[in-house]
């Protein structure tokens, strides 16, 4: 059985006297390939059933955990059920931008041509591409492909990848799942927690993103939207909307992207969840100067400034400094290496601005 984000004990299961039972949420389940009702083993003389998780539970703690007795925890506990990277599986999505162009190169309205709620479809007058979330980056990434391959046999529409073109900016939204625990927090305790998560995503994947830019207006020009910082909250998810529209250019350019974001994050949740207590404890957590020591990254007002700057050898420097202890603070998988070093480095590749033609390689 996989790696599961937590394995936590049951005070129902424990008053109800359960033994031989591992409860869990449907979703988590779904991401396990378990059904309600499977048997398991366990270290192999240890046979547990699947049941669904308690709402109370799930309402507590989250979907994405199993439960278990006091008396049965020990047993599953030591059989590697519990993750041994610092590292929480967690869904990411996305909903990047995209300019429409004639052949002539001049602007069209995606409005006229998308469905504004399509999956291949519209925000204002750009195009948007909305993948279906996922705990595996690369099926975000294949499912992009295949929406930005409906295009293919439109002869008269020409999208293109990009951050800016004609006074508009473009963006390469990241969503992610966020435990539930985290949304019900007092607001003014939650509007802290995000902040500083925020401000862990500013430094690893906004930084390189400023950089990998073409050109700065899209940061520059525009009041909030793309600008360090940038997020907003809509039920378990945080939206991240500093990067810019150039990483769907390329299926390598939205795969490295995807990737890192998916580790980074995956690394702030275990982080948090270990040094809160499960949520118990928010006090250290919510103190702007907690990752930036547990990371060694620079503050907030900092970071800002500088992302905010014209002078690109400024933010350069800012990420020399940034990604030089990355793999010492974040846990990454041998098949990831690659593609986080190429996104924390800006590799580029010899690519035009279409997207069919990039994507259909």
């Amino acid at each position: 059985m996989d790696t599961v984000t937590k394995l936590i004990k049951s005070k129902i299961m424990e008053a109800n006297n359960e033994t031989g039972i591992i409860r869990i949420g449907q979703d988590e389940a779904s991401r396990l390939g378990l059904n309600i009702g499977d048997k398991i083993s366990v270290c192999s003389d240890n046979v547990f059933v699947i049941r669904a998780a308690y709402e109370e539970d799930i309402k507590r703690f989250g979907d994405y955990i199993l439960y278990v007795s006091k008396d049965d925890y020990a047993k599953v506990s030591e059989c590697g059920i519990l993750p041994e990277n610092n590292v929480n599986p967690i869904k990411i999505g996305c909903d990047p931008e995209f300019v429409l162009t004639n052949e002539s190169g001049k602007f069209m309205d995606a409005s006229l041509i998308f469905s504004k709620y399509a999956a291949l479809g519209s925000d204002m007058d750009l195009g948007e591409i909305r993948p279906i979330p996922s705990y595996k980056p690369s099926c975000v990434v294949e499912d992009i492909r295949k929406l930005i391959l409906l295009m293919t046999n439109e002869s008269k529409i020409f999208p293109i990848g990009t951050s800016y073109f004609n006074g508009r900016a473009v963006g390469f939204h990241l969503h992610f799942q966020i435990p539930k625990p985290l949304i019900l927090f007092a607001p003014e305790n939650t509007k802290q927690i995000i902040k500083n998560i925020v401000h862990v995503l500013d430094c690893f994947i906004g930084t390189p993103a400023v950089l990998f830019d073409e050109d700065d207006k899209r940061r520059l020009t525009s009041h909030e939207y793309g600008k360090p910082g940038d997020f907003r909250v809509s039920d378990n998810t945080l939206e991240y909307r500093t990067v810019g529209g150039v990483y769907l250019r390329h299926p390598l350019y939205t795969k490295r992207l995807l990737y890192t974001a998916n580790i980074v994050m995956g690394n702030i949740l275990a982080n948090l969840e270990k040094n809160s207590l499960l949520w118990a404890d928010t006090s250290k957590i919510q103190d702007p100067s907690y990752f930036c020591d547990m990371y060694g990254l620079p503050t907030q007002k900092e970071i800002k400034h500088t992302l905010s700057s014209p002078n690109r050898d400024i933010i350069h420097e800012m990420l020399v400094r940034i990604r030089k202890d990355f793999f010492v603070n974040i846990a990454v998988p041998d098949e990831c290496h690659n593609l986080i070093t190429n996104f924390l480095y800006l590799k580029k590749e010899k690519v035009g601005k279409s997207l069919v033609s990039n994507w259909t390689q």
